[in-house]
């Protein structure tokens, strides 16, 4: 597990996280989800609930200022 995993992973607070879901990437390419729920419909939710978020996020992040460029000269 590299480091940048453990980091995500201990991340997570706890304390109040009522269910816990994991997708990974393996090696292979093949994706592998586990879930506390064990109800496929409630799985679901949260992935499309993090889909959500992050387009919402990327939506409204303010856009990078294009930096200063010469036009060359004729």
């Amino acid at each position: 597990m590299s480091e940048a995993i453990k980091a995500a992973l201990d991340g997570v607070v706890l304390d109040e996280t009522e269910a816990v879901m994991a997708v990974s990437l393996r090696k292979t390419g093949a994706i592998h989800i586990s879930a506390s729920l064990n109800n496929v419909a409630a799985m679901h939710w949260m992935l499309n609930k993090a889909v959500f978020d992050l387009n919402v996020f990327e939506h409204n992040k303010t856009p990078e200022q294009p930096e200063d460029t010469e036009e060359p000269a004729d």
